[in-house]
């Protein structure tokens, strides 16, 4: 008798052991598959969803590059870098509005069909000069793509000039350079011509694209200064003497 009761007992007890054993490597089964799941999604949010810097201290996943044609352009590989969805930059002069919405600083690389290396000239793309040079004829630089709103609520026609950025002085200027937007994304067609200025009428709102090309050497100067973005007065007529408002520098980080 008491061998069958010590029999019984083994049998249970061993029965016991293997159910906490089985337990045990349940839990470690599922948290195991947890922390897979957990590494996995990681790894395809970093291959997908690349995460860039974004504006204010914020971080924010990968967005659109502002200015499409860039890559279509340059026959080369666009990245944005650093991207502000909310500058909070806007002046008011005497009713003539210029509102920055959004701004981003793209990274241009591997720009086909740039030179040729016995003359160093643009070989079948003319227009591709401009940007060439203003990378220092080197195959990569930047983009800095500015998404702006203007409303006209002056009372008269007005025009504005383009704004500009400005570095470590006020003779170190930066100004727009616009061929690679596309005519019905500008905020002005006509910008900066001087003799045949575009007014926008009273009332009237436009939104639209400028941008800034430059080095890398040149952005990495920027970078470590306290970037202004120059935002001039309207004028009510082509001589530009009557003048709506005043000169605006606000701030415009690049990082």
């Amino acid at each position: 008798m008491k061998k069958i009761t010590l029999l019984v007992v083994g049998v249970v007890t061993s029965c016991l052991v293997l159910m906490s054993a089985c337990s045990t490597n349940d839990t470690v089964s599922s948290s195991e598959n947890e922390s897979s799941e957990k590494q996995k999604e990681s790894q395809s949010i970093g291959k997908e969803e690349k995460i860039i810097k974004e504006g204010n201290g914020n971080k924010k996943l990968t967005t659109s590059i502002l200015n499409s044609n860039i890559e279509k352009f340059l026959e080369g590989k666009a990245e944005v870098v650093y991207n502000n969805a909310n500058p909070n930059i806007g002046i008011d002069n005497e009713g003539f509005k210029f509102d920055v919405e959004q701004y981003q600083v793209v990274h241009v690389t591997d720009i086909k069909n740039v030179s040729d290396s016995r003359d160093g000239q643009t070989k079948g793309r003319v227009d591709l000069k401009n940007v060439y040079d203003s990378f220092d004829r080197k195959r990569e630089g930047y983009v800095i793509t500015v998404k702006a709103k203007i409303d006209n609520q002056s009372g008269s026609n007005a025009l504005l000039t383009d704004p500009r950025l400005i570095g470590n002085d006020e003779y170190d200027v930066l100004m727009t350079n616009l061929i690679m937007v596309n005519k019905d994304e500008l905020l002005s067609p006509d910008i900066g011509a001087i003799d045949k200025p575009t007014y926008y009428k009273d009332g009237e709102t436009d939104t639209g694209i400028i941008e800034y090309v430059l080095s890398t050497k040149k952005f990495n100067e920027l970078q470590k200064g306290n970037v202004k973005m120059m935002i001039p007065w309207a004028f009510k007529n082509n001589d530009m003497s009557d003048q709506l408002g005043k000169v605006h520098n606000v701030d415009f980080p690049l990082n």
